[in-house]
């Protein structure tokens, strides 16, 4: 499972500043890769957090049925 952000800015942020930092950010993580004070570390706890009761309800056994249309 991987955890992605909507396109919603990012907690914090102005939309243009969100779009600048996906444009930048917005690929597979290199070698080079460097910390930058400007990433928005902001709203990353409330996506692990999100990712790990995923995980836990589905260790536990509590995925729902699919729904039917």
């Amino acid at each position: 499972m991987f955890s992605v952000p909507g396109a919603a800015p990012y907690e914090g942020l102005s939309a243009d500043s969100s779009q600048a930092l996906r444009h930048r950010w917005d690929r597979y993580h290199q070698p080079s890769d460097e910390y930058h004070e400007a990433f928005p570390f902001a709203g990353l706890q409330r996506y692990a957090e999100y990712a790990y009761l995923i995980a836990r309800a589905v260790d536990l056994g509590e995925v729902p049925a699919p729904r039917r249309r």
